[in-house]
């Protein structure tokens, strides 16, 4: 089942507001951006039987893992990056 393309537009956008502090905004695009490929890599690994996977491509995919981690690590505790996650998991609520 792939990934809902939703959740991948809510990754990108919020990948693309900008918050105050410049750190915070590279490290937040960081985690979206990693995010999104990530997700697009799964869809391959597990749908695209034709693709075959080098150790190079999966070295490079866990390093796309690693740095999201390590970027999240880094902002996670503040309220903006809790209000992003947030953002990022749950639906988008009806405007009234």
């Amino acid at each position: 089942m792939p990934f809902p393309d939703d959740l991948l537009e809510q990754a990108y956008d919020l990948a693309h507001k900008e918050p105050t502090d410049p750190k915070q905004a590279s490290l937040r695009r960081t985690v979206a951006h990693n995010f999104i490929q990530l997700q697009q890599h799964r869809h391959t690994a597990d749908y695209d039987n034709s693709k075959q996977w080098s150790r190079t491509d999966v070295l490079n995919v866990l390093t796309l893992a690693t740095d999201a981690f390590t970027a999240w690590r880094a902002i996670s505790t503040q309220d903006a990056a809790q209000d992003y996650l947030l953002q990022l998991f749950l639906p988008k609520l009806p405007k009234q």
